[in-house]
């Protein structure tokens, strides 16, 4: 498929009608006009500047999706369609993304790797078994791509120096370093700069303190977009199932 509305389809991956308007605006290049989630998501906005979406920026409510389509699916995707032909001889292009945690880190590696093994066409390009933190595929063009998980207290496992086919930092809001200092701004500068042509880096995150990355990129771009394209949507207006509901209605009460 050419694009990822397609692919998700091609997976047989049934998203939610915000999920799929998130998707065409923020991935698929369509304008944010024409329905009641594309205002509600995307602040009113009716056109995207020139180079925006490079850095597409999530707020969203829990179990809202994020972490398997607006990260791992999205990066999967990426892997496939990148022009890698920038790179320098035996360079290997990698999808980077980088968690607060282990456990998130490992969540976001699994969603990708059984995205991977749904459909045969994609198994079959694994290389090896899946292993921790990474897996590679081959392309049907012979390109080695490679999907790499790191942790945001250990550095974002070295962004710098890589040619990044995507690159996501999931529950941004929650970075911290070894040393409990929030470093949300740095493993975003370090891997921004090496996104290849055409590929995004993709902050999402349920939101957390006015301040750090995920705020600042929501305070000077939602609804004026100017080098970002940011989302904010309660959980329901991403995923309104009844258990959602549910679970919401459970929370608030709480």
């Amino acid at each position: 498929p050419g694009d990822f509305l397609g692919f998700c389809r091609w997976l047989a991956v049934a998203l939610t009608p915000g999920q799929a308007e998130f998707a065409r605006v923020a991935f698929d290049g369509g304008s944010p006009v024409g329905g009641a989630d594309g205002v509600s998501l995307f602040g009113g906005v009716t056109e995207v500047p020139m180079g925006a979406r490079s850095v597409v920026a999530a707020v969203c409510g829990a179990r809202a999706g994020k972490s398997y389509v607006v990260v791992a699916l999205r990066l999967v995707f990426g892997m496939l369609v990148r022009d890698l032909s920038s790179m320098a001889p035996g360079q290997r292009a990698v999808a980077l993304i980088v968690a607060p945690n282990d456990k998130l880190r490992t969540e976001v590696l699994n969603y990708a790797v059984g995205a991977v093994r749904m459909k045969p066409e994609l198994a079959a390009m694994l290389q090896g078994e899946p292993r921790a933190d990474d897996f590679t595929l081959r392309r049907p063009d012979g390109a080695l791509v490679a999907f790499e998980t790191g942790v945001a207290t250990r550095g974002g496992y070295g962004a710098r120096g890589r040619a990044l086919t995507d690159f996501a930092l999931d529950e941004s809001a929650f970075f911290r370093d070894a040393s409990y200092k929030v470093n949300d701004q740095e493993i975003f500068r370090a891997g921004a700069a090496r996104v290849l042509p055409g590929g995004q880096t993709i902050v999402a995150s349920t939101p957390w303190a006015q301040a750090g990355l995920l705020y600042e990129l929501w305070r000077d771009n939602f609804g004026t977009p100017k080098d970002a394209l940011v989302a904010h949507a309660p959980t329901l207006l991403l995923h309104n199932s009844e258990m959602t509901r549910g679970i919401v209605a459970r929370e608030r009460s709480r």
